[in-house]
């Protein structure tokens, strides 16, 4: 919780229940990402234009955009949708809210291909807005300066269109914690993702500054080299999670006051005791035995909040090389490192700052600076610090869990203010919360046990393996319900006919057994981090719906039509260009931004108008992708992450834009062929085109029981009861998070406990978003 710039926000508060986000309090963007409101300047203060009107509907609003002042297409009232009026800042989503897109007859196929019209397409739609279900994240505030020995930032409060006062146009009074632009996608299992996030902006290969990997090519980290601080690249492989981790940290949207770097937070966290605002359980299966918590005889947490380590400082001495940190006491000036040349964005989500960063290293130049201290753990408080770091006494919200006072500076301090340590503290941050988010691995559902393991990598009680190994792990035929076989039996299409069109295809994009396609095991990269060809399934093809031509696409990255990404008719609508979006760094060969894709990546590679051996790529970009043939046609407009769908009971509301709340409506959505098929035809995958096994469920008591259990082998099937009763490795210290403000005092939060756990877990079950039966429609 230190790490945010109010000193409330964590990397945990959008991914607390299931590694997921289920709060339903000022958890609404006005969809900051839509690129059809062209003529909006950044109203929100972020490189964001997009749409900032809450709850309108975009049939067929998104064709019209009312700034621009063109009517793309002709208004006809009597085809316009109702959006939703309620939302805005700081409301409070319901069950009825659900789905975001609704339709009068949701499983009824949508209508789609060659002469559709848009009217067509949306004549069954009953409501909908390109408004998004995200997270909330910090108030818009600019970055002022680090307080010693506080976890909160000095900072300027900003006006924003996140407010009670005028919601939708920037205000200063009323302002709420700004919604980021899309949904929190769960983090168990992440580590099995060979790029991070929705449209995969969280690098493969982590450059150690931030997370754009390979495609920022000035992005260096500060080396001690015999006693000369030198800027080095570091790039290593098979670590987007440390991408991921390192973005979130400096998004004026998500944490950061606007403007703040990661060597500010290392400047910040350096000196604070770990976790100083919050109770560790004294039996965390991680942190355990650093809490300084106690137990009392009932169980209930008393004792002092974080850890024994009196710094961040002393665990970065404990964990990296010295060469990373220490750099000696005053040293002749060294040249800082090459800046990266930045492109404005143009784009939408993925030229955003909301989960990313492109930050440049201050300048390096050293000064006297203070001496290198190991590790120490103490149990006392006899040294000092504040708030929640002495004792059990500070709140959740105030003060800081400051270390005591004579902490380590790791190195000299430079000219700038930053120690080498501070200067390196996204390379710190990032591998750190990658090493343990690598644990949280769930892979003990019904449907695991249901099949049994050859090789397993723990005993069948979870206990670890004997040096020799683990026997195998037979499957047991009674671990899934009749019912739930049945939803294995829909979700492989193991027993429905050969006729596609009969089909589910679910798991042709979310590939068992990790459930998702965009996988180190699909992508098989080589030790310089080149998805192997040979052996893996990078870059594939496919035959298009619109005219039958072969496309490439990114492998697990889809276009499933649930908001408008493309041209149909009579209007094109880029609401989220997903996959497609670009970096904001630019290619020197072509002047335009180095592209998130890797399948736009490799058509650069194999293009030969820039006249070099590695097409229109640079060879420190084109070593890490591969060289073969592209086809002209290629689909990653509005693609993204086919999601893994382990213990997805828990993770709602569900898609990119959190548009529907149960896994019924999740189904529903399939069952019809998506919201948008006619409109993103261009684009879309072939494998959504609607599933008759599974329409009309109110008149066909075969469609019934299929639909249900579906969605039965969804919720339950793949539900870990690890992951489901916060039992180690899922267990975690106590967090406090925002779920809004009181209406009357807007400034205030209304903060939800998230009480520490030990490796025993929780005695009740985790809660499903709104508390909703997954069957529900």
């Amino acid at each position: 919780m230190q790490v945010g710039s109010d000193g409330v926000l964590s990397c945990a508060t959008c991914h607390f229940n299931a590694g997921a986000d289920t709060r339903d309090r000022n958890q609404i963007s006005a969809n900051l990402s839509d690129a059809n409101f062209k003529a909006n300047v950044a109203p929100n203060g972020s490189k964001l234009g997009g749409d900032n009107i809450f709850g309108n509907s975009t049939v067929p609003f998104t064709a019209n955009d009312p700034n621009f002042g063109t009517l793309i297409e002709p208004p006809d009232a009597n085809f316009n949708r109702p959006g939703h009026p309620t939302f805005g800042p700081n409301y409070r989503v319901i069950a009825n809210d659900f789905p975001l897109n609704d339709w009068f007859s949701p499983t009824e196929l949508t209508p789609r291909g060659p002469g559709v019209t848009l009217f067509e397409e949306m004549s069954n739609v009953s409501r909908d807005t390109n408004d998004v279900l995200a997270s909330q994240g910090v108030r818009f505030t600019k970055f002022v300066a680090v307080n010693p020995g506080s976890a909160v930032d000095s900072g300027t409060p900003n006006a924003d269109i996140f407010n009670l006062a005028t919601p939708g146009t920037l205000n200063l009074n009323g302002r709420v914690r700004r919604a980021m632009p899309r949904n929190s996608p769960t983090m168990v299992n992440a580590v099995f993702n060979f790029d991070n996030l929705w449209e995969g902006r969280a690098s493969f290969i982590f450059n150690g500054v931030n997370n754009w990997g390979f495609r920022d090519q000035n992005s260096k980290v500060q080396k001690n080299v015999n006693g000369q601080l030198t800027p080095v690249f570091l790039r290593i492989t098979n670590s987007s999670l440390a991408s991921v981790a390192v973005g979130p940290p400096t998004s004026n949207i998500a944490m950061s006051f606007a403007a703040r770097t990661m060597p500010d937070i290392g400047k910040k966290l350096t000196n604070l005791r770990p976790l100083g605002k919050q109770f560790v359980h004294p039996h965390d299966s991680a942190l355990g035995s650093l809490s300084r918590a106690t137990l009392n005889a009932t169980g209930q947490l008393g004792g002092s909040r974080g850890l024994r380590t009196r710094s961040y400082c002393e665990m970065i001495q404990a964990a990296f090389q010295d060469q990373w940190w220490n750099h000696p006491d005053a040293l002749a000036p060294v040249a800082a490192p090459l800046t990266a040349t930045l492109q404005q964005p143009t784009s939408n989500l993925g030229d955003d700052d909301s989960h990313s960063s492109s930050q440049v290293m201050p300048e390096v130049k050293v000064i006297k600076g203070a001496a290198v201290r190991r590790v120490r753990h103490v149990d006392d408080d006899e040294q000092g610090g504040t708030g929640g770091g002495t004792g059990g006494s500070g709140s959740e919200t105030d003060g800081s869990g400051g270390a005591p006072s004579g902490a380590c500076q790791g190195s000299a301090v430079l000219a700038t203010g930053y120690t080498q340590m501070q200067l390196n503290f996204a390379m710190f941050f990032g591998l750190a919360v990658q090493a343990y988010e690598a644990t949280l691995i769930s892979d003990d559902t019904p449907f695991d046990r249901y099949n049994g393991a050859v090789n397993p990598v723990r005993q069948a009680d979870g206990s670890p393996c004997p040096a020799a190994g683990c026997t195998p792990i037979f499957p047991d035929p009674t671990a899934l319900t009749d019912r739930q076989l049945l939803g294995l039996d829909l979700f492989t299409d193991a027993s429905t006919p050969p006729d596609p069109a009969q089909q589910t295809h679910c798991a042709d994009c979310h590939v068992p057994p990790v459930t998702t396609g965009h996988t180190i095991l699909d992508y098989q990269p080589d030790d310089q981090g080149v998805p192997s060809l040979a052996m893996g399934e990078a870059i594939e093809f496919m035959f298009m719906g619109d005219n039958g031509e072969q496309a490439n696409y990114d492998h697990g990255m889809y276009n499933i039509g649930v908001r408008r990404s493309g041209c149909g008719e009579l209007s094109c609508g880029a609401e989220d260009k997903g996959r497609i979006a670009n970096s904001p760094f630019t290619n020197p060969l072509t002047g335009k931004p180095f592209p998130v894709s890797l399948v736009e990546l490799t058509a650069l590679r194999e293009d030969l108008s820039c006249n070099t051996p590695t097409g229109c790529l640079p060879p420190d970009v084109a070593r890490f992708i591969p060289d073969v043939p592209m086809l002209p046609r290629r689909v990653t407009n509005g693609a993204f992450k086919a999601p893994n769908l382990r213990n997805i009971k828990y993770s709602g509301p569900y898609f990119h834009v959190g548009d529907s709340a149960t896994l019924r409506q999740v189904v529903e959505f399939y069952a019809r062929g998506g919201n948008f098929p006619n409109t993103n035809l261009h684009d879309k995958t072939v494998d959504v085109e609607g599933i008759p096994l599974l329409m009309f469920p109110e008149f066909d008591p075969f469609a019934a029981a299929n639909v249900e259990a579906l969605v039965d082998f969804l919720a339950n099937g793949l539900t870990d009861k690890r992951v489901a009763f916060e039992q180690g490795p899922f267990d975690h210290p106590q967090l406090f998070v925002a779920n809004g403000s009181p209406t009357a005092h807007p400034e205030q939060d209304s903060m939800m406990e998230i009480p520490a756990v030990g490796t025993e877990g929780r005695t009740t079950e985790l809660p499903t978003f709104l508390n909703l039966d997954p069957q529900q429609p």
